[in-house]
């Protein structure tokens, strides 16, 4: 995973520190890492570029945070913006609440607690957003090459050494026998959610809608068996998923 963020405070040393957090949680978390600094709103706009995370002071001369914030908006909507206020500075935050789309809000001194949990959850929701778009293209029999969207898979069956692809778009289930390994699958979607309840079966963890004793009962009613040896691993991996999407952490 790769964030291009940009920091942009008039003091030379809080951008120092910032930035020198920003590079800690990205090794930490094995993340591609790509900083710029400005020491003005003016200099940021004045690039043009559009980095996913933008830090704003609110009270900078020229162009304060708040007038910048709505022209980073403007020029890209997934843009995530946090604003820097003094602390307990109630005011500020209440403003720009009001006046442009913010994220959240660091105050300072710089708190690294408080900034990791906000850059976790920029992460998930970016990683939440790549899921959404991701595809599958499969060779399916009798049908050729298809791309499936990977949020609509429910699950894959190793059954009379083919494999069968259930998919659950719109209320409505569609099955494909496709041809692949199931060995193959699990390393094409192993970072998508995906894991295997039993030897014979590979499921989209999102598509669980709970778990009882050995068995996993999927959003469209169908109904896998749970081997004994993966139970705990799978109910491990289901629970952190609820936990994680529900509250978000």
């Amino acid at each position: 995973m790769r964030l291009h963020c940009a920091i942009c405070d008039d003091e030379r040393e809080f951008r120092k520190t910032l930035a020198e957090a920003l590079k800690v949680f990205a090794k930490e978390h094995k993340i591609e890492l790509v900083l710029q600094e400005y020491e003005s709103a003016d200099r940021f706009l004045q690039t043009g570029l559009e980095e996913e995370i933008v830090f704003l002071d609110i009270d900078m001369q020229g162009r304060n945070g708040l007038e910048a914030g709505q022209e980073i908006w403007k020029r890209n909507r997934d843009s995530y913006i946090i604003y820097i206020t003094n602390l307990g500075d109630l005011l500020s935050k209440k403003t720009a609440q009001n006046r442009a789309h913010a994220f959240a809000f660091l105050e300072k001194p710089l708190r690294k607690e408080e900034l990791f949990e906000q850059l976790q959850d920029i992460c998930e929701q970016m990683n939440a957003r790549i899921r959404e778009e991701m595809t599958l293209s499969l060779k399916v029999i009798g049908k050729g090459t298809m791309t499936f969207p990977v949020k609509d898979i429910c699950y894959f069956e190793y059954v009379e050494h083919r494999i069968r692809l259930v998919l659950g778009m719109d209320g409505t289930d569609m099955v494909y026998y496709v041809q692949d390994r199931l060995i193959h699958l699990i390393e094409k979607l192993k970072d998508c959610g995906f894991i295997q309840p039993h030897k014979a079966f590979l499921v989209n963890i999102r598509q669980v809608q709970r778990v009882r004793q050995y068995m996993v009962y999927m959003l469209n009613g169908d109904e896998i068996p749970l081997s004994q040896k993966r139970a705990a691993e799978f109910r491990k991996v289901w629970y952190e998923l609820i936990d994680r999407e529900t509250f978000g952490r």
